[in-house]
This record gives structure tokens, C-alpha cells and sequence, in this order.
């Protein structure tokens, strides 16, 4: 599973110096609102295997790095460029529209 990036993102989370490329990447990212509080939302791509998984158990597991769990929320991703529905592997061509 991997962030990927997507239409109304508005910001690009480096990875910490600390890390190297292998533990960590950048993460494309949108700062909006959910529920009135502030939040950042991100969009991830599964690999074939992850999803026959996640069909198969209907579960995902979410991690946090550190000491403490913030409140997250986890939704399905319908991905649009420019108001059209594209799959993801639409998504892996050349973007024309709104998607870089």
C-alpha cells in the first residue's frame, strides 16, 4: 500500500531527515476540515495482494508511529480528475487535468 497523489490534494508531506527512503516517503495530502475540526486527509493505493486480502477479511489495520493514537477516520476513495470517476489504472497515465 502506497500514498498516491490525487485532484484536490494541496500540500506534500516530506519524509522526517531521520528516516531514510526505504522507511519512509513523501506523502501527498489534502489540509481540510471533517466534522468541523481540522484534518489532513491522504489517499492510498493497494497493491493486487493487499486488496484480495482486505476482500477476503473486510479489515485493514491503521499504525501510528509514536506513543499516543489521535483520532483518524478511514473512508473508500472514489478518485476523480476534473469531475470524471477514473480507476486507478487510468491513474498511472499521464495525467491530463487537475491530477500532478
Amino acid at each position: 500500500m502506497h500514498g498516491v497523489k490525487f485532484e484536490d490534494q494541496n500540500c506534500v508531506f516530506g519524509k522526517p531527515e531521520s528516516m531514510t527512503d526505504e522507511q519512509c516517503y513523501s506523502l501527498p495530502a489534502k489540509k481540510t476540515e471533517h466534522n468541523g475540526f481540522p484534518s489532513i486527509e491522504s489517499v492510498f493505493e493497494l497493491s493486487d495482494e493487499e486488496l484480495a486480502i482486505v476482500n477476503k477479511t473486510k479489515r485493514i489495520r491503521l499504525g501510528i508511529l509514536g506513543q499516543g493514537m489521535p483520532p483518524v477516520y478511514l473512508q473508500a476513495e472514489q478518485t476523480r480528475v476534473d469531475g470524471e470517476l477514473k480507476s486507478p489504472e487510468e491513474l498511472k497515465e499521464p495525467a491530463e487535468g487537475n491530477v500532478s
